[in-house]
């Protein structure tokens, strides 16, 4: 067995490559190199498959590192991360559920998605999923792309749950206080937020043109915790780190809050080689080659299943059939004559061998039964509780306009709540009120005006709006 392992994290952005290449001996971690190369985003597509290409080649040949353990994060503008939930009966067949759902939760067909997930918390019967999703397309055109550079990588994610697993490794043991970590990019930045080690919310914007950035961190922030994501009582503690991620920015959002801010000017448990001093930039891709080598609290892989390295057993199971066949017979050889034993093993195993079939057979039919009553259970337990969801759907398709993007729905018994993104949320009220199933509409919260960061660069309004379906429906 080798006590020496390495591991390569390459995270790709829009405008630049971050590299960390970790190794581990004994129960020691350090980073041995870390890079940060430019890319030009604006280059025609063949050009900058070259230059990405290029570019990785380089640092692989300069570093002289291994291709066998290398994890991936794509660029986060590409990948939408959601905190949903979902019933605790679905745990068994959760990808299934979830895959049935999807719809529900990205803005682009489900058939043209690839997606993972992580189960964050059990509470009240109900599951708290990390659902994080990636158009097939972008997925396919990075693989093919590694392919050519003869790479097949461990896993995909992305920088978000790439940094919460450094972060969890570097900085363990930490108390139970809530705290937020903030990651600032060159066009947006995000917020995660924990509470007793769980995630509990992801909130994401994006700059605007020749911006104060720390005003437009802070009034975000302030939100968030307007809306309940910090905690109930006392500090959190943020931290920051990126590209953005620099001294000035850092002092100034310290003067709007009274947050307790840091940036990692280094790490603690993993240690790093003379000459990397950039840890706020690369901190993602370290987290991504600390997969590599270590067990890590997030697993998310957005590597498609058929891809994905599966490790054999069957040197376990031939281990243990070896183990009980030498048992056998030495308990034979104790008690009677090896050739008598001989004899009647070889009648017990022709029994077996003509019996198995069978035996499979049974239990295979056992297995599809018990599988079937569980899917039964759980989509009569999705569509069992109080209001029909499918009426609710088929009445907001048809009376909402299609310029309306309703990313978060909540119907419990006969109150609805509806999320999203119009081009006049003023508009929606009147347009529900006259709907026959819903009563009392209103705003539960401030419209404001936001910029999306993907499908068309527009402006939209976005809402938060509650109703009554009317009795009797």
């Amino acid at each position: 067995m080798s006590f020496s392992q390495s591991s390569l994290g390459i995270d790709l952005r829009e405008d630049r490559i971050v590299f960390s290449h970790l190794k581990r001996s004994f129960k020691r971690v350090w980073v041995s190199s870390a890079k940060v190369l430019p890319v030009n985003p604006e280059k025609g597509k063949e050009e900058r498959d070259a230059e990405i290409i290029n570019t990785i080649q380089g640092f692989i040949a300069s570093q002289n590192v291994s291709k066998d353990n290398v994890v991936v994060a794509l660029p986060r503008e590409k990948a939408l991360l959601r905190v949903i939930e979902v019933p605790s009966a679905a745990r068994e067949n959760l990808r299934k559920v979830i895959e049935y759902e999807l719809g529900r939760h990205v803005p682009f067909p489900p058939e043209e998605s690839i997606f993972d997930f992580q189960i964050l918390e059990e509470k009240d019967r109900r599951l708290r999923v990390l659902l994080v999703v990636m158009k097939r397309e972008a997925v396919n055109e990075y693989l093919e792309l590694f392919k050519r550079m003869g790479i097949k990588p461990r896993a995909i994610e992305i920088s978000a749950t790439a940094s919460a697993n450094l972060f969890y490794f570097d900085r363990h043991p930490f108390g139970p206080q809530p705290f937020a970590l903030l990651d600032i990019r060159r066009h947006f930045f995000e917020l995660h937020f924990f509470e007793n080690g769980t995630l509990t919310e992801t909130v994401q914007s994006a700059f605007n043109e020749h911006s104060d950035r720390a005003k437009e961190v802070l009034e975000v922030f302030r939100f968030a915790l307007l809306k309940g994501l910090g905690p109930k009582e006392g500090k959190q503690s943020l931290f920051a780190f990126g590209e953005g991620a620099n001294d000035s920015l850092i002092s100034e959002l310290k003067e709007g809050l009274s947050t307790d801010i840091t940036a990692p000017p280094s790490l603690k448990r993993v240690r790093t080689a003379n000459g990397i001093h950039r840890i706020p930039e690369v901190y993602p891709s370290i987290g991504l080659a600390l997969r590599g080598i270590a067990k890590t609290r997030w697993n998310v892989n957005l590597l498609p299943l058929n891809l994905r390295k599966k490790v054999s057993r069957a040197g376990v199971y031939i281990a243990v059939f070896l183990s009980v066949v030498s048992l056998a017979l030495a308990g034979a050889l104790l008690v009677h004559p090896f050739l008598e034993e001989r004899d009647e093993l070889t009648k017990v195993e022709a029994e077996l061998k003509e019996l198995k079939p069978k035996v499979d057979a049974v239990e295979a039919v056992q297995k599809r039964k018990e599988q079937t009553g569980k899917e039964v259970q759980e989509f009569e337990g999705l569509i069992s509780e109080g209001t029909s969801r499918l009426q609710v759907l088929k009445e907001l398709s048809e009376a909402l306009p299609s310029t309306v993007w309703v990313w978060n729905l909540k119907l419990k018994s006969r109150d609805v709540e509806l999320n999203g993104f119009a081009n006049s949320a003023s508009d929606l009220i009147a347009i529900l009120d006259k709907s026959p199933y819903f009563e009392k509409v209103e705003f539960t919260s401030p419209v404001t005006k936001e910029r999306r960061l993907f499908g068309e660069q527009v402006e939209k309004e976005r809402f938060k709006i509650s109703a009554k379906i009317e009795k009797g429906k």
